[in-house]
């Protein structure tokens, strides 16, 4: 094709100004972050359980949202108000649990209270099948999350194998009080011990015949609940590797929550000394990722969209950090905290309401 007037770029030059363009953004997000190459084929790089330190472990009802601003007859439209440190969990006509709204009732409200729910509560943990190990296999792992009543229209999971295959859907009206790990066992778990106090019924999904070679792999998992209203609402997302359970790794998962539109953002991890770091793994909200764990007891974690111009939503999985405890060491009550969060648009105007979930495990 010819190119007159000088009116196009070529590919080389067009490549060469999309560098410059994401080394000037990140140079201003990682002012002083670290001395390190940060520059990946010319591309920026820059729970377990949720938020508990953070999350009051109550459901509230509060008044201050407008119902007309995020509930729409088009389904596609309708959004759910952010609480930090909670997830919504309906519309009620009452500041208490006895007067959900519905479809029908959602259509002519013009006032209304958002119910929000501790943030756990729709998070994930994961159970492998008895006897899995290394080598031994296939087997089957049940994804776990929680609901905190039985008010809400249907549950479920987004999940993708090897974080890239999707499933299908994953939805389903059943919940349960408590589960055993298989028919014979007599142990049963409960949802407010492995959740929180709040949650009162488990939402299971189980995923069979995983050959044992793909345990290492990741297995994205986030779950959804649909308030009575139609409104979908999803949760707090972690990446599941099987071997985890058996090689007694602490799983971390680094979520955000308030949906800016944002191009790049750094943040810093700070975590005990009694555990070794094991592996860090980029998240899907920026997905081109660098991570500089060299100094014991902080992870410095950077990164970037992948097109330039193009934002994404500060929502979702931002990375994961694996450890393990150091022999003989006491890790329990364990709290990951997210320091120097600093976070920025493709005009390089940092946005200073983003938000990063720490992280506490018992």
């Amino acid at each position: 094709m010819m190119v007159t007037n000088g009116s196009h770029l070529g590919k080389g030059e067009k490549c060469v100004m999309i560098k410059k363009k994401i080394v000037n953004l990140t140079k201003s997000v990682m002012a002083g972050f670290l001395a390190m190459a940060m520059i990946v084929s010319g591309i920026v790089m820059i729970p377990t359980s949720a938020d508990a330190a953070d999350t009051a472990d109550t459901v509230c009802y509060l008044s201050g949202y407008d119902i007309t601003q995020y509930w729409k007859e088009d389904v596609a439209e309708r959004t759910a108000p952010v609480l930090e440190g909670h997830v919504f969990g309906g519309w009620y006509a009452t500041a208490d649990s006895t007067t959900p709204l519905t479809e029908e009732t959602a259509k002519s409200a013009t006032t209304a209270y958002a119910k929000f729910v501790p943030n756990y509560v729709l998070s994930v943990k994961a159970q492998n099948e008895e006897g899995t190990a290394e080598g031994v296999g296939p087997k089957s792992v049940r994804i776990l999350s929680s609901v905190d009543c039985k008010r809400y229209k249907n549950v479920g999971f987004d999940i993708l194998l090897n974080n890239s295959k999707s499933i299908g859907t994953c939805e389903t009206t059943n919940v349960y009080g408590g589960l055993k790990n298989s028919a014979e066992s007599t142990d049963v778990k409960y949802p407010e011990e492995e959740f929180g106090t709040l949650s009162d019924f488990f939402s299971v999904w189980r995923l069979d015949n995983i050959n044992h070679k793909n345990y290492g792999k990741i297995i994205y998992v986030r779950p959804y609940w649909t308030t009575l209203d139609g409104t979908k609402v999803y949760g707090l997302a972690k990446y599941v590797h099987m071997e985890d359970e058996y090689n007694n790794y602490i799983n971390v998962p680094v979520n955000l929550f308030t949906g800016e539109d944002v191009a790049a953002g750094t943040v810093d991890m700070s975590y005990s000394t009694n555990l070794d770091f094991v592996s860090f793994e980029a998240g899907r909200v920026l997905p081109e990722m660098k991570e500089n764990s060299a100094t014991a007891g902080t992870i410095k974690m950077v990164g970037n969209a992948t097109t330039v111009d193009t934002s994404v939503k500060a929502d979702g999985i931002y990375a994961t950090v694996r450890f393990k405890a150091k022999e003989n060491a006491d890790v329990s009550n364990l709290t990951f905290s997210m320091n120097n969060i600093k976070f920025c648009n493709w005009k390089e105007e940092f946005i200073n309401t983003v938000k990063v979930l720490n992280v506490t495990c018992e």
